[in-house]
């Protein structure tokens, strides 16, 4: 009969080796498995700030259609002229196609859904030449006697796109909304 002594202890000499490969292995799959982790994280980054270029993009066609008008480039030319009553941009149409979308792409910019750059592209010269503008300014004090807040956002624009302008041209325009 065979008689097994369990007390005695038993190591195989290639467990060793074993564990050696067994740890490799799992290293190996621990480096691969964080670099596809690292790949995916790359590739959801890269989407979503290809959707918020798209987003930044609607938001400034939106404006810009608005702002593109006959009535909009019309008004707009009036009112950095002082040539168009101030009591005229109480009206809703002339609200809606010249004023508030400046004052949309203010709070756009200070929400962070518009950039500086891209701002400065499409409507830079039309908010400086607003900004600008007495007529424009005067209107704007006057709203903020009833609310502060009125336009600080696109003031806050403004001011970002005169101190962007080199120093000779920044003379040419007003540092502040106060007339």
């Amino acid at each position: 009969m065979l008689c097994i002594d369990f007390n005695a202890i038993f190591i195989w000499p290639g467990w060793g080796g074993i564990a050696a490969i067994g740890t490799l292995i799992a290293a190996s799959i621990a480096v691969w498995y964080t670099n596809i982790t690292r790949n995916i994280l790359k590739t959801t980054g890269e989407s979503i700030e290809g959707q918020r270029k798209l987003a930044e993009f609607e938001i400034y066609m939106q404006i810009a259609e608005k702002i593109d008008s006959d009535i909009g480039f019309r008004t707009l030319n009036d009112i950095v002229n002082s040539k168009l009553d101030l009591n005229d941009i109480n009206s809703t149409e002339i609200a809606l196609r010249t004023i508030f979308p400046f004052g949309d792409l203010g709070n756009f910019y200070a929400g962070g859904l518009i950039n500086l750059e891209t701002i400065e592209n499409g409507f830079g010269a039309a908010i400086l030449d607003l900004g600008n503008s007495l007529y424009f300014v005067i209107t704007i004090n006057n709203l903020r006697i009833k609310s502060p807040n009125t336009f600080k956002n696109f003031e806050t624009l403004y001011i970002q796109l005169r101190n962007k302008l080199p120093p000779d041209l920044k003379l040419n325009y007003r540092e502040n909304f106060n007339p």
